[in-house]
């Protein structure tokens, strides 16, 4: 079939943790990845799945990259709710937007 589309998609809100497969202790996920694919795989897991969503990366250092970006999104979403920082102009005192009003 055609691999361009999209399934499903998930907001952060919906994301418990990301790891990265090559370095987590579950077995059972790696051994579905395979141990030579399980450096360049994020495992998603999302609330009320059992079963991870698995996501592969094409090179090296990737999977780290994105361990990080999700989890400053995660501790920022913690942090802030439903508002996200944004970088104001100094004369501009809205140091804020609401995620409902960004485009996202």
């Amino acid at each position: 079939g055609d691999t361009n589309n999209l399934d499903v998609a998930y907001q952060m809100s919906d994301i418990e943790s990301v790891e990265n497969v090559g370095t987590c202790q579950d077995d059972a996920i790696k051994k579905v990845v395979g141990e030579e694919l399980a450096p360049l795989t994020l495992a998603v897991h999302l609330k009320g799945k059992k079963v991870p969503l698995l996501v592969m990366c094409s090179k090296p250092g990737q999977v780290e990259a994105w361990e990080v970006a999700f989890g400053t999104c995660m501790a920022m979403q913690g942090a802030y709710g439903s508002e996200i920082p944004v970088i104001a102009d100094s004369k501009d005192d809205d140091t804020s937007i609401s995620s409902a009003d960004a485009d996202l």
